[in-house]
C-alpha cells in the first residue's frame, strides 16, 4: 500500500489522497492515458471507468462482426490489455486525440478477438475468408 507522503512524493503534488484522486479526475483523457500507460494506479481505475462505455461504441463501429456475435466486450477488454503491455510513451497527443489513438488500439484487439473465436481453419469472419482448400486424391 502506497502511503500518502509516498504518493505525494511520487506525482510532486502536495496534499491528501483524496485531493490526489480529485487531481487525476480532473485530467484530460490524454494526461491520463499518459499516466495509464506510466503505471499509475489511479489512472489504471479512472480511465477505464470514463471511456469503458464509449470504447464499447467504439468497438461496436470497428468491428461490427463481432458485435453481431456480442463480442464488443471481449474487443474493449482485450484493448485494456494491449494498452497494459505498452510502455509509458506509447501514445503522443501530437500525433492525434486520445479517441483515435483508442481506436486503433481497438483494431488490434478486434483482429485478436478475431483469431480467439474463429471457425477452425478460417482467419476471419465473412465474405472473403480464407477456407483451407481441399485436396482430392488425384492431386496427392
Amino acid at each position: 500500500m502506497i502511503e500518502e507522503g509516498d504518493a505525494t512524493r511520487r506525482r510532486g503534488i502536495e496534499g491528501t489522497d483524496k485531493e490526489i484522486r480529485r487531481e487525476v479526475w480532473g485530467l484530460s483523457n490524454g494526461r491520463l492515458l499518459e499516466l495509464f500507460l506510466g503505471g499509475d494506479a489511479e489512472a489504471w481505475e479512472e480511465l477505464p471507468r470514463r471511456l469503458h462505455g464509449r470504447l464499447v461504441r467504439v468497438s461496436q463501429r470497428v468491428a461490427p462482426d463481432l458485435a453481431a456475435k456480442a463480442l464488443e466486450e471481449d474487443v474493449v477488454q482485450r484493448g485494456w490489455e494491449l494498452l497494459l503491455g505498452m510502455g509509458p510513451f506509447a501514445y503522443d497527443r501530437r500525433r492525434g486525440s486520445v479517441m483515435r489513438y483508442l481506436r486503433y488500439v481497438l483494431r488490434s484487439a478486434a483482429n485478436d478477438v478475431r483469431a480467439e473465436h474463429a471457425e477452425a481453419g478460417r482467419l476471419k469472419y465473412g465474405a472473403g475468408a480464407w477456407e483451407p482448400r481441399m485436396l482430392s486424391v488425384e492431386t496427392m
